[in-house]
């Protein structure tokens, strides 16, 4: 509302000084002209008869009848009409701008009050990495962060060894999120497997075959590119998932 109203009162206040500048540019000439005006249509002194019956130039008779045929003009300043042409143009320029530039200006809003938001989002839930991404964590710890208990903290999960902080994926891995299961612990065989229920005694007793292996190294590589690496996981064997 109040960009709304400051634009208008813009265009209000350009509009008044346009007026204005006519005003004050024309005033003068029509004064001018107006002074002049008598002398204009004052009637012309009678010419020679002789002169007017001559027959042996009928253009030059022509011409006198044309002279007594007054026209009254105004004279203005080319410069001066130059300038007020310059003006109209620039306001309807102006004017007709108006709404873009007010959607330009909303949009510039909406983007600064995105970016804010977004670098707010990211300092709650940043974690500092365990030196410089190669400290190690133990499941105990990586199961306090699972984003039940802080709805804009970090969220954490180790795959291949690696721990990441997957809080950018919060609508998938935070509570009530599809892969909520993966957050908190070692989801390495789950996302092997592609699957979110737990396995049996059993199944876990069981390697990796090549083909889990290499679905694994798919969520890999979207981690890598998506996610921060905040640490290792501690007493991860690398043979369990190399290919």
């Amino acid at each position: 509302g109040t960009l709304c109203y400051a634009r208008e009162m813009g265009t209000v206040f350009y509009s008044l000084n346009l007026v204005l500048f006519l005003i004050l540019s024309f005033s003068a000439p029509l004064a001018s002209t107006f002074e002049r005006l008598p002398s204009l249509l004052k009637k012309p002194q009678p010419t020679s008869t002789n002169y007017l019956i001559s027959t042996r130039n009928v253009h030059r008779k022509q011409e006198i009848k044309g002279r007594n045929n007054h026209v009254v003009a105004l004279f203005i300043e080319p410069a001066v009409i130059i300038g007020g042409l310059a003006v109209i143009g620039g306001g309807v320029l102006w004017v007709g701008g108006a709404e873009d530039r007010g959607k330009k200006s909303m949009y510039a809003d909406w983007e600064r009050e995105d970016r804010l938001r977004r670098e707010e989002r990211a300092r709650l839930a940043y974690i500092e990495p365990r030196e410089g991404g190669e400290g190690t964590w133990t499941l105990e710890e990586l199961s306090r962060y699972t984003g039940e208990d802080d709805e804009d903290g970090p969220i954490l999960l180790a795959a291949s060894g690696k721990v990441y902080n997957v809080w950018k994926g919060r609508n998938f891995y935070g509570e009530g999120g599809e892969y909520h299961v993966l957050a908190g612990r070692d989801a390495t065989r789950l996302l092997a497997k592609t699957r979110l229920e737990e396995e049996s005694e059993d199944e876990l007793k069981v390697p990796l075959n090549i083909a889990e292996r290499a679905a694994l190294e798919t969520w890999l590589w979207t981690f890598k590119n998506k996610y921060e690496v905040v640490g290792r996981l501690e007493a991860y064997n690398p043979k369990d998932t190399e290919m």
